[in-house]
């Protein structure tokens, strides 16, 4: 069971008061090494109350948030809004809404074109039974499972 101190602490740290700042008022922690152990506990003892408080409070400050997104977005004033952060937020209303940028994956390989023709010509001679199944499956249009 916390204390009334680590309460008030809890309800300090939550409506935005500084950790340190917090423990310092409450606990009168005037040595630094002391203070910063203090905040480490009650970090810790309080970490699912201060998740489930901040995941609340963003869940509820997410609409206002969208609706601000929106506004940035659509003002086409200049002088208030630089088109880069308009760009920006429309970018974030697009990735919200699950529509994130292609992603390009390039396979770059340090051997010469010539490098990867041998070394698959020497796969070929190794498993010359390998490359005739293959080329039969291809033929046939069956699915190759590797």
């Amino acid at each position: 069971m916390a204390s009334d101190k680590a309460k008030e602490w809890l309800d300090k740290v939550i409506t935005g008061t500084d950790p340190k700042s917090a423990t310092e008022q409450i606990f009168n922690c005037t040595n630094n090494d002391s203070l910063t152990t203090k905040v480490g506990q009650l970090k810790r003892q309080f970490s699912d109350e201060i998740h489930t408080y901040l995941t609340n409070d963003m869940r509820y400050a997410a609409p206002s948030a969208f609706n601000m997104i929106k506004v940035i977005a659509n003002n086409t004033n200049v002088k208030d809004v630089p088109a880069a952060v308009r760009l920006k937020a429309c970018q974030d209303i697009l990735s919200r809404a699950g529509f994130d940028p292609a992603q390009v994956h390039e396979i770059k390989t340090p051997l010469t074109k010539e490098q990867l023709q041998g070394k698959l010509l020497s796969i070929v001679e190794d498993n010359p039974d390998a490359v005739t199944n293959l080329l039969a499956m291809v033929e046939n249009n069956q699915e190759i499972k590797h």
